[in-house]
């Protein structure tokens, strides 16, 4: 989206900012490789560890937020996806967090159904709907 559609940046310029980003020490062996060009022509998904995409996805504002718009709803999504990872991957948390993981939830729903009308909800993020419910028990 933010490459092709956009044009808000280039891989080229994305992979350069990968490799040049100080991962620091405790995440300097998971340092995202660099994404092939040629995934938008082949329709193909980004090839990375999974250590790597973790990385990737919360690296990634700080690599390219710079040319991104705060209230484009695509990166909107995409910034509720993080937090509501950052919190279902939480070592605790009380029942007030889970008010907010119900609200991130609904929010980046009702995003996803805005910006991808044509994608239906998957299981997998459908199953999110009942996670505050299940930390709660």
């Amino acid at each position: 989206y933010c490459v092709k559609e956009k044009n808000w940046f280039t891989v080229a310029h994305l992979n350069s900012r990968i490799s040049g980003f100080q991962y620091g020490y405790m995440n300097g062996k998971d340092k995202p490789s660099p994404i092939n060009s040629d995934i938008f022509a082949q329709k193909k998904n980004v090839k990375q560890q999974a250590c790597q995409m973790w990385l990737l996805a919360r690296s990634l504002p700080f690599l390219v937020g710079e040319y991104i718009k705060e209230d484009d709803p695509h990166f909107q999504s995409y910034s509720y996806l993080l937090r509501i990872t950052s919190l279902a991957t939480a070592y605790e948390v009380d029942v007030s967090d889970t008010c907010v993981l119900e609200d991130l939830i609904h929010e980046h729903h009702r995003l996803l159904k805005m910006c991808y009308p044509e994608q239906s909800i998957t299981p997998k993020m459908h199953f999110l709907v009942h996670l505050p419910s299940q930390i709660r028990r």
